[in-house]
């Protein structure tokens, strides 16, 4: 046998490996496609059991960016809100679409654990 065809018949079994190797993190990669850095999607969530009714459309907001009145915004979010004034699970999932720049990423960083109804979440925000 010549040293190239040795050489070949020894580096194709570990470049094989390598290859194996890659292939099994792409797939573990695509099993956990539904979290965020190994965090399960629920728990990014401030209400992961909301259930949105059948044909919900999102009003639109005027959006807030930390820059007017807290309480002005407050107000003028519940009047949108109107007809799902007593359902605190969705009027704090929508409350973040009328939040942009750093009013959205204030609410990005709430925790489930201190807000647990629309009160906490309006108290909070107007801080």
């Amino acid at each position: 046998m010549s040293l190239i065809w040795t050489k070949a018949k020894v580096e194709l079994p570990k470049q094989l490996e390598d290859r194996c190797k890659w292939l099994e993190e792409k797939f573990k990669a695509i099993e956990n496609i539904d979290s965020c850095y190994g965090i399960d999607a629920k728990n990014l969530s401030l209400v992961p059991d909301l259930v949105l009714l059948y044909k919900f459309k999102m009003p639109e907001f005027e959006k807030y960016n930390g820059t007017s009145c807290p309480e002005a915004h407050i107000t003028m979010f519940c009047r949108r809100m109107t007809g799902y004034i007593n359902n605190d699970k969705l009027l704090i999932y929508c409350f973040q679409d009328s939040l942009v720049g750093a009013a959205a990423k204030w609410y990005n960083q709430l925790s489930r654990a201190r807000i647990g109804s629309w009160r906490d979440l309006a108290q909070a925000f107007m801080k």
